[in-house]
């Protein structure tokens, strides 16, 4: 079994359609954003990798972070030796979950949706890449490839831990499953921005398919126990650690 405990890395408003597609016209949507520790069966696993504000204000501007919020601070207040980490997974290829603090991690495998690695590097549109650091996407392939596990759809990464492909927000975005004392948790990334996506149906605003963004919410909450959406304040309201 395992425990998850989710780090805070950042905040910001952002405008209502951005959270909850074609609502909340005028209206703006506080998002926390996060990275996710899961500890279990000897294995210290992150969920995405955070960021730094210089990189973070390259997106959004207006985006807020405080020192203790940086993703190697918070590793230290959890007692946790980047070299200890062993793998990596990474949710979709955005620059809040793939950014440059992934070299912080020499020693873990890196694991991805082959379909985002194919977006991310040949993609149908230049829209799918203006949310991408191409410096981090660059060094997975020409640095980090010995360390680099594409995944294509359903995969167990340990055993009671594994990925899902949902699509939806970025073309190769994936959820994660972990089976905890309390149930089984789902990370949920981005195609769940918040409980609201999920209480009343709504998909994402930021999405590159509608349909998979309904279908993948419709998964989540059959597959899960328990929710943790991808940038909802009220995750830590409701959990310091799951498990």
């Amino acid at each position: 079994m395992y425990r998850i405990y989710p780090i805070k890395v950042g905040e910001c408003e952002n405008e209502g359609p951005l959270a909850y597609f074609l609502n909340d016209w005028g209206k703006k949507v506080m998002f926390y954003y996060y990275m996710w520790l899961i500890r279990g069966n000897d294995k210290i696993v992150l969920v995405d990798t955070g960021f730094d504000l210089d990189l973070a204000h390259r997106f959004m501007p207006e985006m807020r972070q405080v020192d203790e919020e940086r993703p190697l601070n918070q590793l230290k207040k959890l007692e946790v030796d980047p070299e200890e980490v062993e793998i990596v997974i990474l949710t979709h290829a955005h620059f809040d979950h793939l950014s440059p603090t992934l070299d912080l991690f020499p020693n873990a495998e890196l694991v991805l949706q082959r379909k985002e690695m194919i977006a991310s590097t040949a993609p149908s549109h230049p829209w799918f890449t203006q949310f991408i650091v191409k410096e981090s996407i660059k060094k997975l392939i020409d640095d980090y490839s010995s360390r680099l596990r594409l995944i294509e759809g359903d995969k167990e990464i340990l055993p009671g831990l594994r990925v899902f492909w949902t699509g939806g927000h970025s073309p190769g975005h994936q959820s994660v499953a972990i089976d905890t004392r309390e149930g089984r948790a789902i990370i949920a990334g981005d195609v769940v921005f918040t409980y609201r996506n999920l209480e009343e149906d709504i998909p994402v605003g930021l999405t590159t398919s509608v349909k998979e963004c309904l279908l993948a919410m419709r998964r989540i909450r059959e597959e899960g126990d328990i929710i943790l959406p991808g940038h909802d304040p009220k995750v830590l309201k409701k959990y310091q650690v799951v498990g």
